[in-house]
């Protein structure tokens, strides 16, 4: 999964040492918990190094999860599970979507509706306790967690401007051969990994691969649910104590925007050596 995931490239990861990248296979499933661990794991030996870790990404539940840990929720309930799938079964996960949507609307709202394993689990909660799984607050992190926050924002119609085109960068750089060349592979609809965004937009609801002549309409749907998505995770932004927000004009790209927070950072770096409240 290159493309549709913007892994970096091999003359990047070559050069710039980066973690938790070609870990999994499609099929695997990959909880907020399973990243915990692992970057946990990641930042330990970084800082064992004498290096500064650098979280980096756009998923705002993960990076909330690795700041202030899990939500208190039940384990799971092998009954209760097995009654969930067959519920997916016979009516089909949109329908299950559905009733999250109507039991937890904020849980829904930050889950793409083939999430299969994330819809699963908040209705697992819901039917075991009752209660959503939104309503569940982060358990506290052990004490000793430093971490300074800065986060990039656009309008909202540079930000689309900007999907459209990474969007269509991705079908010209074979993202459909790539979803078809896994699906070859074995890994369907059904697989945790197909089910993100620039990937389950070319399956059908019966979990089928859409033909070639089905390409513009998957292409417009990986746009409209990309729009979605990154709303959805500025809402979540806001939510986090960021230290610090950059404003980025359309004029500017992805490079000056890493210039940008090097230069926070730096600024950020010199107040705490001198023991003064950055600005």
């Amino acid at each position: 999964m290159d493309i549709g995931t913007a892994k970096p490239p091999a003359s990047l990861l070559a050069v710039v040492p980066h973690h938790l990248v070609d870990i999994l296979e499609p099929s695997q499933g990959f909880s907020a918990a399973d990243f915990v661990r692992l970057a946990d794991e990641a930042v330990q030996q970084i800082s064992s190094r004498g290096a500064v870790p650098l979280v980096v990404g756009g998923a705002m539940f993960y990076a909330r999860t690795l700041l202030y840990g899990l939500p208190e929720t039940p384990p799971s309930d092998p009954d209760v599970r097995q009654a969930l799938i067959a519920w997916v079964e016979r009516d089909g996960l949109p329908a299950v979507y559905a009733e999250l949507a109507a039991v937890d609307a904020e849980t829904a709202g930050r889950l793409h509706i083939n999430d299969r394993s994330r819809i699963l689990r908040a209705m697992e909660v819901y039917w075991i306790t009752g209660r959503p799984l939104s309503t569940f607050r982060p358990s506290p992190r052990a004490a000793g967690r430093d971490a300074v926050l800065f986060a990039v924002r656009r309008s909202r119609s540079d930000l689309n401007g900007r999907i459209d085109a990474r969007v269509d960068q991705m079908m010209a750089n074979g993202l459909a051969d790539e979803v078809a060349r896994l699906a070859a592979s074995g890994f369907g609809a059904v697989a945790p990994g197909m089910a993100s965004i620039g990937y389950a937009e070319f399956f059908d609801e019966d979990g089928r691969l859409r033909g070639r002549e089905a390409h513009s309409a998957a292409t417009a749907l990986i746009k409209r649910n990309s729009y979605r998505f990154a709303k959805r995770q500025m809402t979540f932004a806001r939510r986090l104590p960021v230290d610090t927000w950059l404003d980025l004009p359309s004029d500017k790209g992805a490079g000056d925007a890493v210039a940008s927070i090097a230069a926070a950072a730096a600024d950020v770096a010199r107040s705490l050596q001198s023991g003064e409240p950055n600005p």
